[in-house]
């Protein structure tokens, strides 16, 4: 990752620090696929680096990140390509609610 390499090697580390710290404290699963450990390292790298210069900042409303292998509709379908299917992300309330 680009902005990885760009990191000098204590903010590098600090960079992998953080990102343990958060699938510690955050869930991954997948939905309709094996999950692998580079999908989890992924997720956490994404959530850090927009928040990276933030020396203290956690994600204090997030419990887990669950992925879909595509896009789905309101009712979390995905496995078929109808034009409904538009939704690539959600966070939210209700069932969505800390994810």
């Amino acid at each position: 990752m680009s902005f990885y390499q760009k990191l000098n090697e204590k903010e590098q580390q600090i960079f992998r620090q953080r990102m343990a710290a958060f699938l510690e404290e955050t869930y991954v699963d997948s939905v309709g696929f094996k999950l692998e450990e580079l999908d989890e390292i992924l997720v956490a790298a994404s959530a850090i680096i927009p928040v990276f210069k933030f020396k203290a900042w956690r994600y204090n409303n997030l419990t887990g990140v669950v992925i879909y292998p595509d896009n789905f509709n309101e009712d979390l379908e995905y496995k078929n390509k109808d034009p409904n299917h538009m939704i690539g992300g959600v966070v939210g309330t209700g069932r969505f609610e800390n994810k």
